[in-house]
């Protein structure tokens, strides 16, 4: 017996290059039908019950594969959008790494001017009333500036925990994904 390429509705039986025997199981009602050498119909009759069991279960079976295949195709396409967001969101605690770095800098930077303010002295010859106001206001801008900086600081640490969560969470769901659809490629 040769069957045709999937999906069919039917079975063939050939000898010598010459139809003999023909199983029509998707049609209504299932028929089985023999042929002569020149091709014509000898013999038909619908199925026996038991040819009927066994069309029902290669129909099945064949929509079983056919699910399946739909299946792993979105279970593929579900792990090439995973696949994505795991690199966006390391990219996107790369970038808030970056970002921390900078903040850091500027909260360094803001420190160190504040410890140069607190040292001023000015010379004899400055007004010290002025002098003394200017030193509190350049202190008052520095310890905000050292604030702010901190708090995007902590801000971008936050950010870089809550995407390398996401990078742990999206490799949890990639490799359940791949357990299941059957394909452990990466």
């Amino acid at each position: 017996m040769t069957a045709k390429a999937f999906p069919t509705t039917y079975d063939e039986f050939y000898t010598s290059g010459k139809l003999k025997k023909r199983w029509d199981w998707g049609s209504s009602p299932r028929m089985y039908f023999e042929y002569a050498e020149n091709g014509t119909v000898t013999m038909s009759r619908e199925f026996t019950p038991a040819e009927s069991d066994i069309a029902d279960a290669r129909i099945a079976a064949d929509d079983y594969a056919a699910a399946r295949a739909a299946l792993v195709q979105q279970l593929s396409d579900g792990i090439a959008d995973i696949q994505a967001a795991i690199t966006s969101a390391n990219n996107d605690a790369g970038t808030a790494q970056g970002l921390q770095a900078g903040a850091l800098s500027i909260k360094n930077d803001a420190t160190t001017q504040r410890v140069q303010i607190a040292t001023f002295v000015p010379a004899a010859s400055y007004q010290q009333a002025q002098l003394a106001a200017v030193k509190q206001q350049i202190d008052a801008l520095a310890a905000r500036d050292e604030t702010f900086a901190q708090a995007f600081n902590e801000l971008f640490v936050w950010r870089q925990n809550v995407d390398l969560f996401m990078v742990k969470s999206y490799n949890a769901t990639l490799w359940l994904a791949q357990v299941i659809s059957g394909r452990m490629d990466n």
